[in-house]
Formats: C-alpha cells, structure tokens, sequence
C-alpha cells in the first residue's frame, strides 16, 4: 500500500499501468518503468496514429478513386447520354427534313397536276372554243353558200323571167309585126287582087316541105 507520486505499490505490485505485473522494491526502478511504459504508449499511440493516418489515406484514397470513378462514369454515363440525345435529336432532325423534303415533293406535285389540270381544262376550252368557232364558221359558211345559191338561184329565175318576158314581149311584138304585115299584105294583096288577074301558075321546084312556084298576073286595065 505505498505510494509513490501516482503510483500505487500494492504486494509489492505496480499498479500504475495495467496489466504491467511487475514486482518493484524500489520507487526508482517504478519511474522508469513508467517512463517506459510511457514511451511504449506513445509508440503505440504514434503507430496507431500513424496506422490511423495511414487508414485514413487509403480511406481517402479509395474514396477519391470512388469518387473518381464515379466522376469518369458520370461523365461517361453523361457523354452517352450527349451522344444518345444528339443521335435521337439528328433522327428527329432527319426525319423532319425528310417529312419536309416529303411535303415539299407533295406540294410539288400537288402544283404540277393542278398546272397539268389547269392547262388541259384550258385546252379542252380552246378545243371546245375552236370546235365551236369552227362549227360556227362552217355553219356561217353553209348559212353563207345556202344564201348565194339561193340569190343566184332567184337571179338566174330574174334572169330567166326576164328572157322569157323579153323573148315573149319580142315574140308579142314579132307576132304583132307579122300579123300587121300579114293583114297589111293581105289588104295590098286584095287590092292588088282587085287590079291584077292570074295568067299562070308554074309548077312546084322540088317536092319539099318548102317549094316555089312562079305566078304570073296582069294588071287589069
């Protein structure tokens, strides 16, 4: 039960440090223990620090490579997000080009058959304008030569009308003509009658529908 400082010597026992054991006699000899085992503690206490330390490195370490790791796959992860989205965004720019270059060629065509439609409406209406126009002018010109040949139809009747009036007015007048001379060559022949008498007649020229004969009068005195 003697103490030294703050050691405690019991059965000759060192009770300064546990699980030390040693029997000391003099309180010299327990310093020095102390100071040994004080020397060991802090040895003990520098490796465990030093482990510790050491620890915490590779702890350290280890969560810098994780967290490195985890960088390069975030950043992997987030350049094959970049990719998929800039390949998904030129599929949706693809596309759009393509349904423009679609409509583009629908509207094209749209224009060239309604200009196709246009232009053969326009030409079904001149050949129907023509159609009619030639119709028309054939109709004007059958209406044209219906009239002429009526007018010189009603002409050559004028015409006719008026010969035949002319050779009847003449033949009138002829006739007329002759049956004056006739009556005045009969008025002169009964007067001459009267003043001559027949000496001879002569016998027929020829036996035809037209003959001579020769008579001979005499005046009477």
């Amino acid at each position: 039960g003697n103490s030294c400082n703050s050691y405690t010597l019991s059965n000759n026992q060192c009770k300064c440090h546990p699980g030390c054991g040693s029997t000391w006699t003099a309180i010299n000899e327990c310093r020095v223990a102390k100071t040994a085992d004080a020397i060991a503690i802090q040895q003990a206490t520098t490796a465990s620090a030093t482990t510790k330390k050491a620890a915490e490195e590779a702890t350290k370490k280890k969560a810098e490579e994780a967290t490195r790791q985890a960088t390069t796959a975030a950043a992997k992860k987030a350049a094959e997000e970049a990719a998929r989205k800039k390949f998904e965004e030129e599929a949706v720019s693809k596309r759009a080009i393509e349904e423009a270059a679609k409509k583009t060629a629908a509207e094209e065509a749209a224009i060239k058959a309604t200009a196709a439609a246009t232009a053969k409406k326009k030409a079904e209406e001149e050949a129907t304008r023509q159609d009619t126009t030639a119709a028309a002018a054939k109709k004007a010109a059958e209406e044209a030569a219906k009239k002429k040949v009526e007018e010189e139809a009603v002409k050559k009747r004028a015409t006719q009308d008026a010969a035949r009036k002319t050779a009847a007015e003449e033949a009138a007048i002829q006739a007329t003509a002759a049956a004056t001379a006739k009556k005045a060559t009969e008025e002169n022949l009964k007067v001459e009658a009267k003043r001559l008498s027949l000496i001879h007649i002569s016998e027929p020229t020829r036996l035809l529908s037209i003959s001579y004969a020769v008579f001979c009068l005499k005046k009477k005195k």
